[in-house]
């Protein structure tokens, strides 16, 4: 297969793929599924497939696919004060030393997900 056969049917595939479920991949999903693919912006022989990405992308967006964000409820004061008394926070065992530890990396460095720490 050559480069634009290639070109035309990766393309074709950004607007085809779903999950094994039959429901739509979230717009950063299929951006990292071509760049694992590892095709460089300044390669023009994958022009269309890029062109595909982002037409897919905007696409996406507009249908709400992939778009709302999990927010974290905030911790008060209070609910810190009740996690210390019910035994959440502490060093009685690895795993409350572990929430402790996760805790407070959020609160002190602003680290809001697993994979930020």
């Amino acid at each position: 297969m050559n480069n634009r056969e290639m070109n035309y049917w990766l393309a074709r595939f950004m607007h085809e793929v779903r999950r094994q479920d039959g429901k739509l991949y979230p717009p950063f999903t299929m951006q990292q599924i071509v760049a694992g693919l590892q095709c460089s912006k300044d390669d023009s022989q994958f022009s269309l497939l890029r062109s595909a990405l982002d037409a897919r992308m905007k696409e996406l967006t507009r249908q709400n696919v992939g778009t709302l964000k999990k927010h974290a409820q905030v911790v008060t004061a209070d609910m810190e004060t009740s996690f210390w008394e019910k035994g959440v926070f502490g060093s009685s065992s690895a795993q409350t030393l572990l929430d402790t530890l996760f805790f407070y990396s959020c609160k002190l460095f602003g680290m809001r997900s697993g994979d930020e720490h």
